[in-house]
């Protein structure tokens, strides 16, 4: 791609954020959820000639109890696995959350496959927005979760960051986006590696640190996909700064995130870079001397939903029941769970946000971000391409 179109892509896209200031990761709740309140006062039922629309979503309440089933395709791990079944489920006892954790490849997979011998068990799905673009849609297994919004705080677009809903999909209507977490640049061991002394993405290129560097491996699905993306559209790292990466630092790669932290913590290599911080983050918690740099650098920083989009398969079983679940989650009731359980970045702005910018997952006020899950990125198909073959050839070569 040109450098003047990966400019112009990079200050169209650019995003300067206002949030709340944070602190740790508060524990999830306990007591049983609040349902999202109905479109009116849902003190009482309504009577004749009360709110049509709180007469639309009780009604709404009543059919997707009568289905009692929900059935989701969503994200591994028992964090999100407990955001995506448990607090829905304790707020509507009578609707069982059937839950299947699966990876972005797996996902897509499974449901191309099961609707091509004319399957159809699925509901919802939550996953990244690469699915989404490069299999679920060709493949037309999905529907648009855009018609089914119907809670007033849900469509209230000023309730959102930036003023606006937030799609994976250039149609803006299949994969709505829910969760724009910020990334940490780097983890590093607090007894070999001082902090100050990263202030660019381009310090890692310090001699110093050759030989010394783990990061996630980029020809599997994962952290380093949204940070290669990032580096390539912007108009001071560029594709050059890839190579220089995989060329220069001598990296060791892994796609085991506790075997990083390990690695981090004994000093094997004490600096990570482009990797998944959740396990570092615990490893920091349980007093091991490793933490994760929560600020952005001086180029910027780009937030990415990871597996927060939620959208709607096709022929779904159970329609109302979905329609009543995808609300729920998009709600401030459920997006309040998100952050609580899965400690990652809401896009609605009325949910407290200062629980995590000291986590580094809120973006700081003031900072530059590239939400680099818009589909003018992913949907480059030869930027995609060029920063997917410049790290395998590097690192096949070796």
């Amino acid at each position: 791609m040109p450098a003047s179109r990966r400019v112009a892509a990079l200050f169209v896209l650019g995003l300067t954020l206002a949030a709340g200031a944070c602190g740790p990761r508060a524990a999830a709740p306990t007591g049983p959820p609040e349902r999202p309140a109905a479109p009116a006062s849902a003190a009482a039922p309504p009577t004749s000639g009360g709110d049509p629309a709180n007469d639309e979503w009780r009604a709404l309440e009543r059919a997707a109890e009568a289905e009692g089933r929900v059935v989701i395709y969503g994200a591994p791990g028992k964090e999100w696995r407990e955001f995506l079944s448990g607090p829905f489920a304790r707020a509507y006892p009578g609707i069982t959350v059937e839950y299947y954790g699966l990876g972005g490849a797996e996902i897509g997979s499974r449901i191309t496959s099961e609707q091509r011998g004319g399957v159809y068990n699925a509901d919802v799905f939550l996953t990244g927005v690469t699915t989404v673009n490069y299999t679920l849609l060709p493949a037309e297994a999905i529907v648009p979760v855009r018609d089914v919004l119907m809670l007033p705080e849900v469509l209230d677009t000023s309730l959102w960051w930036q003023g606006r809903h937030w799609y994976g999909d250039e149609e803006g209507q299949y994969d709505f986006l829910f969760a724009p977490t910020a990334s940490k640049g780097f983890a590093y061991n607090t007894q070999v590696v001082n902090p100050n002394d990263l202030q660019s993405y381009r310090d890692v290129l310090d001699p110093r640190y050759k030989g010394k560097v783990v990061s996630w491996d980029p020809r599997q699905p994962g952290p380093s996909s949204q940070a290669l993306r990032f580096f390539y559209h912007h108009p001071d790292l560029g594709p050059q700064f890839i190579r220089d990466f995989y060329t220069l630092t001598d990296v060791t790669v892994s796609t085991d995130g506790r075997q990083i932290a390990d690695w981090i913590a004994r000093e094997r290599f004490p600096l990570g870079a482009w990797i998944s911080t959740v396990e570092v983050d615990q490893a920091h918690d349980q007093g091991l001397p490793v933490d994760s740099l929560r600020r952005p650098l001086r180029e910027g920083g780009y937030v990415s939903s990871s597996y927060g989009g939620i959208g709607l398969l096709k022929n779904g079983p159970h329609p109302n029941a979905a329609k009543l679940y995808v609300n729920w989650i998009l709600s401030r009731t459920g997006q309040m769970a998100l952050q609580d359980i899965v400690g990652q970045n809401s896009a609605r702005m009325d949910v407290p946000k200062d629980k995590l910018r000291a986590l580094g997952v809120a973006p700081e006020e003031g900072a530059s971000y590239v939400f680099i899950d818009l589909p003018q990125y992913v949907l480059d198909r030869q930027a995609e391409a060029e920063l997917r073959r410049i790290p395998r050839e590097v690192l096949d070569s070796r």
